[in-house]
């Protein structure tokens, strides 16, 4: 469900609301152990803002650090909130 607020916001502080959604969470690899991660993230904030937390990310308890390839951001329908698309390419080791 999408996260959704009342019309009249004055005054509301949406803090930082940020975080995968794991549903979307694609990993695949190359023919020499390269991953490349595909997730998007939701968050309040229009911008990135720090992209270097999705860099070092575990998953399945493999560790993949690497580095951001692309980012794509658009504004959710009828909420308030974004979605970051995120392509990282990295290497993944057990964590």
């Amino acid at each position: 469900m999408a996260l959704t607020c009342p019309s009249d916001l004055t005054g509301v502080d949406l803090g930082f609301i940020e975080f995968i959604d794991c549903t979307t969470l694609s990993i695949n690899y190359d023919i020499l152990g390269q991953a490349t991660l595909s997730f998007t993230v939701v968050a309040a904030a229009k911008e990135p803002i720090d992209t270097s937390v999705y860099t070092d990310l575990t998953f399945g308890g493999v560790r993949f650090t690497g580095f951001i390839t692309g980012l794509e951001i658009r504004k959710i329908a009828g909420t308030l909130v974004y979605e970051h698309r995120y392509t990282v390419s990295a290497t993944g080791c057990r964590a």
